[in-house]
């Protein structure tokens, strides 16, 4: 499968769980490509997963999530949460399976450039 065609799907899997998202709905392809970071805010257990959908070879978690782009969330996370991300994403993010994800308050699913997010509240 090639690179382009491969961002297609991923890109009309975003779509799909736009509107009343849950765990199930992640595509495993996002889930295998992607990772995922854990942060608490105020005792909410959150997680973001960033997926590669720029086509880099390197799917390393430094190369998931242009921290530069996490600012776009400060409106629905705050900024708190943002500079967590920021900080730690790159270090501390690690591939995750969606039983990872069942305990998760919150869990925003998003490309490298944070341009289209997905909220999924449990």
């Amino acid at each position: 499968m090639k690179v382009s065609e491969f961002r297609k799907l991923i890109r009309e899997e975003v779509r799909k769980v736009i509107k009343e998202a849950s765990i199930n709905d992640i595509s495993d392809d996002i889930i295998k490509s992607g990772w995922g970071y854990t942060f608490n805010v105020d005792g909410n257990i959150n997680t973001i997963i960033a997926y590669n959908s720029g086509g880099q070879k390197n799917t390393t978690a430094v190369n998931s999530l242009n921290p530069a782009s996490v600012k776009n969330l400060a409106g629905k996370i705050g900024p708190k949460a943002v500079k967590m991300i920021q900080a730690n994403f790159a270090t501390k993010a690690k591939k995750m399976t969606k039983a990872d994800l069942t305990m998760q308050d919150l869990i925003i699913v998003t490309d490298h450039n944070v341009s289209d997010p997905i909220f999924i509240t449990q």
